[in-house]
């Protein structure tokens, strides 16, 4: 009997598996996501609601921060015409004064070296210690209330370093030593030296300028041969730039264009009120307007005029009391709507101020926590969205291993399709949150939001990190659950439900 012939078997090779290109991937990731369309769609709508948040705060702090800051410094410049005029007609005060030196404000140091004859030297020397003062100043106004009130009283702490003399530095000192506080500057000696050399001199510098300033007014107001200097403004008065140049104001000619303006419509708006007296007036603009005619006022004028028609009716009832020529319906109209303006900044910044501290992305410190609020919430959006994706297709990813996908084959098809869900949700969540930032900040500031320059750049960085920032933390969300469930074995993760 012969022994039977065995053939030989075709020996079994293993090759190295497919890699999965950035192409491949993609087409891979775009099937499954067509074959789970409403799944994908639910993530993406998640992942877009999640990025639109982020962006909203990001966007809005930057619209609310570049709102303020053009509205803060508008009304800056109104208030500072108004210091203007009334420094054309009385001498700085003390405080005024302190200010000017310890902010280093180059026009007026130059008019005070002028009007002081003390020379640049000591000019100079008085602004470094009016910096120092200052810096005592807000030592004691970071005291804690409680401290604060027993040692300075009702003062401020401007007030109180101003008033200050030598024989007051052992009460403070005994008082801060018994609430366990540190002297402002660090050091009493220090303070000492302030208040022995530099007070005494800062208002000796403080009074030569009162007086330079005075006779400089004297001198600009004889040149006006009775005129007031509002008066002056108003009719911008031939030569008057020179005159006021003359005795030492420095004052561009912007400045007195704008000077000239408020001049006018401070004129007018006295005018107005002057008309507003008269009974008879104030009866019938009162039932026009449906208030009590006590009532009746330029504020009360400037809510009602709010249209031509409306400042027609005004102007007719004026120009029977006698209105000036000036005072037409238009110009009660621009009277009225630049004071709701100047109102609505007034009420839109409250106690804002020029050196509030701003962060990244130009936010307040309260929009900063907001940003990290959001942040956090999109990140719990995101991992819990991919993470539902993932552990759903746990049976689809162990027929995948039975057809010979590697561990990493898997992850990597995941994390491809939870960058394009990031992706396509980023860019859907960018200017859903763009436009909720854009109408929120529009009903918030109205026509101020007109003033918010600058902000076009910002806006788009904060959108491109929020992008980013979105489709990184999908694809960071999609790696543990991915690798969690390549790492089962098939028939493991067969039994998964």
């Amino acid at each position: 009997m012969s022994n039977p012939t065995f053939h030989a078997l075709r020996p079994i090779v293993a090759k190295d598996q497919v890699r999965l290109s950035v192409g491949r991937g993609f087409r891979l990731a775009m099937s499954g996501m067509s074959y789970r369309m409403f799944r994908s769609s639910v993530t993406i709508a998640i992942l877009s609601l999640a990025t639109a948040f982020m962006v909203h705060m990001l966007s809005y702090g930057l619209l609310q921060h570049a709102t303020e800051r053009g509205a803060l410094s508008e009304l800056m410049h109104q208030r500072r015409l108004g210091q203007e005029i009334t420094r054309l007609s009385d001498a700085d005060s003390d405080a005024t004064i302190f200010d000017a030196l310890a902010t280093g404000l180059p026009e007026r140091i130059g008019e005070y070296s002028r009007w002081s004859g003390l020379g640049a030297a000591r000019t100079t020397q008085t602004c470094v210690f009016a910096r120092r003062l200052r810096e005592a100043a807000r030592a004691l106004d970071d005291f804690p209330v409680a401290a604060r009130a027993v040692a300075l009283g009702d003062a401020t702490a401007q007030e109180f370093l101003l008033s200050f003399d030598a024989g007051e530095l052992s009460r403070l000192e005994a008082q801060l030593n018994h609430l366990g506080l540190r002297a402002p500057l660090g050091n009493f000696p220090e303070l000492k030296r302030l208040v022995i050399e530099g007070l005494p001199q800062l208002r000796t510098f403080a009074k030569a300028v009162q007086i330079g300033q005075k006779s400089a007014i004297d001198e600009l107001n004889r040149s006006f041969q009775g005129e007031s200097i509002v008066e002056a403004l108003r009719q911008s008065s031939p030569g008057l730039a020179e005159r006021i140049r003359g005795v030492g104001f420095e004052l561009t000619s912007k400045d007195l264009g704008d000077l000239s303006r408020l001049a006018s419509r401070t004129t007018d708006i006295n005018s107005v009120n002057r008309l507003l007296q008269n009974g008879d007036i104030s009866t019938e603009l009162g039932r026009l307007f449906s208030i009590d005619p006590s009532q009746v006022n330029f504020e009360s004028v400037s809510e009602y005029v709010s249209n031509s028609s409306r400042a027609t009716a005004v102007g007719k009832w004026l120009a029977q009391a006698g209105a000036p020529p000036e005072i037409t319906p238009q110009r009660i109209l621009e009277l009225a709507t630049t004071h709701r303006h100047e109102v609505k900044l007034t009420r839109a910044l409250g106690n804002l101020s020029e050196d509030r501290a701003v962060g990244w992305f130009g936010l307040s410190e309260r929009n900063q926590w907001l940003v990290v609020l959001s942040f956090l919430v999109c990140v719990v959006g995101v991992a819990n969205a991919m993470l539902m994706s993932v552990t759903e297709r746990f049976t689809e990813i162990a027929t995948m291993k039975c057809l010979g996908a590697m561990d990493g084959f898997v992850m990597l098809l995941f994390v491809f399709e939870a960058m394009i869900q990031g992706l396509v949700g980023g860019i859907i969540g960018l200017f859903l949150g763009v436009i909720l930032a854009t109408i929120r900040a529009a009903i918030e500031y109205g026509s101020l939001l007109a003033g918010a320059t600058g902000v076009v750049l910002p806006v788009a960085s904060a959108m491109l990190v929020s992008l980013v920032v979105g489709v990184a933390l999908a694809a960071i969300a999609a790696v543990g659950p991915a690798w969690l469930a390549a790492r089962l074995s098939p028939m493991e993760a067969m039994r998964v439900e």
